[in-house]
């Protein structure tokens, strides 16, 4: 078994953790609030919430602001000072802190809910990170998370072009995205809950629209003319493929994400 990168997540892409480009996004926060509510996270107000992986802040913030009592953990510094930044300016109470998934600084028992968007995939091993979040759960606490749903035909496709070497080894230099990408389909997800002792497993995959690409406007890191071009038309494509297969395939294939809800 191939072990996660720690430093390469640490040094999580400039894209992430962008102010600038998450406030330009609206969308981005409307779809999150849909996904959040597809996992019945709502209503929160009251409870303690531990968002696993929180990067920027895009889901615990709007869980605080829903009243929950949210603390944020990521690994890379940089998002985390992003979070702190952008949960300061709204006044709500989402505290986020440096931690490692797997060796979480948490007492057993602590948290009402635990939450995971789009971070259990970069790890190869889902047996360390699930046991810990089962740990620092209440008993009857529920753990929720969405992944890309590596099932669905479609995510293959966009896989298939996205892993060719000359545009996953761009993609990475960029800074998109880190080495730690594990496919892992809907059943690996059951199964690694089950195995932890989790009970009430739902899944359900949904697709919850278009999203803009990645900012083409860096300082730092300039795309030559092709690219400009190139990566819009991608992502036009590819969100006509997926809303295809959402429409002709049976759950859990049909949607691109995967939502995930179990109980401790």
């Amino acid at each position: 078994m191939n072990r996660q990168d720690k430093q390469a997540e640490a040094n999580t892409g400039e894209y992430a953790v962008d102010i600038e480009w998450l406030n330009s996004f609206p969308e981005l926060t409307r779809a999150n609030r849909k996904r959040l509510s597809s996992l019945a996270i709502f209503p929160c107000k009251g409870l303690k919430v531990l968002d696993a992986g929180c990067g920027p802040g895009n889901f615990g913030l709007i869980m605080a602001e829903e009243g929950a009592s949210v603390i944020g953990v990521d690994i890379s510094p940089q998002a985390i000072e992003v979070a702190r930044q952008r949960a300061t300016k709204i006044k709500v109470d989402f505290t986020p802190q440096v931690a490692d998934l797997e060796k979480l600084p948490f007492s057993d028992s602590a948290f009402d809910i635990c939450f995971s968007g789009w971070t259990l995939h970069h790890f190869p091993d889902l047996s360390g990170p699930v046991t810990e979040l089962k740990r620092v759960l209440k008993p009857g606490g529920r753990l929720a998370f969405m992944e890309p749903n590596e099932s669905s035909p479609a995510m293959k496709l966009s896989r298939f072009f996205e892993d060719l070497p000359v545009i996953r080894n761009w993609i990475l230099r960029a800074g998109w995205d880190t080495p730690n990408r594990t496919v892992h389909t809907h059943r690996d997800y059951i199964q690694a809950l089950r195995k932890a002792g989790f009970t009430e497993i739902d899944v359900k995959s949904r697709f919850f629209g278009a999203l803009k690409h990645l900012p083409l406007d860096r300082s730092k890191k300039k795309l030559n003319a092709f690219v400009r071009v190139a990566l819009p038309v991608f992502y036009i494509l590819r969100t006509v493929v997926f809303y295809v297969v959402t429409k002709l395939s049976p759950p859990p294939l049909n949607g691109i994400d995967l939502l995930v809800v179990a109980r401790k």
